[in-house]
């Protein structure tokens, strides 16, 4: 594998985390909707809010738009909540989870690699370049100091000493 097609399959990765929240979002709904139907209501009117409010703007007919739609979303969020936390729910039970909240599982920040991409891309890249078996032999626990002179040296140090030093 190369580390373009190790760039896509981590994009890929990002694409199937979304996809996994998506689906535990919507299955965690079913179960709330199911204990408190009153809250599957208030979604629905939030959803229809938006597009009203959307569909006036852009037919640009300024006279029929709701003065404080604010308000109204203020107050179906707010008894959405308050039914949450009454039904045992967490208030934010409902919200979508990442496994990134900086870029919300998109790998991308204002058109730049979030720091969870450039760890993935580190982590495959590590993988790609093979120095994971090799580490697994050669790091500081396996250091041997005695490949190293124990002849003190012109700056009256041995290499030994100076590897003991560094190590």
């Amino acid at each position: 594998m190369g580390y373009r097609t190790a760039f896509k399959e981590v994009m890929r990765e990002y694409e199937r985390d979304r996809e996994i929240s998506q689906a535990r979002l919507e299955e965690k709904r079913r179960a709330v909707y199911i204990q408190v139907p009153r809250i599957a209501e208030i979604e629905r009117q939030l959803k229809l809010i938006g597009l009203k409010f959307a569909r006036e703007i852009l037919s640009h007919n300024s006279e029929n738009i709701n003065p404080d739609p604010k308000r109204e979303l203020s107050e179906l969020i707010a008894e959405k909540k308050h039914l949450l936390a009454e039904n045992s729910f967490g208030t934010d039970y409902l919200n979508l989870e990442y496994k990134c909240n900086i870029c919300q599982d998109t790998g991308f920040v204002d058109n730049k690699r979030c720091v969870c991409l450039k760890q993935r891309l580190a982590d495959k890249y590590y993988n790609l370049s093979d120095l994971k078996k090799t580490l697994k032999n050669e790091h500081f626990g396996t250091f041997n100091l005695k490949c190293y002179a124990d002849k003190t040296g012109a700056e009256g140090i041995s290499p030994r000493d100076k590897m003991k030093v560094i190590l």
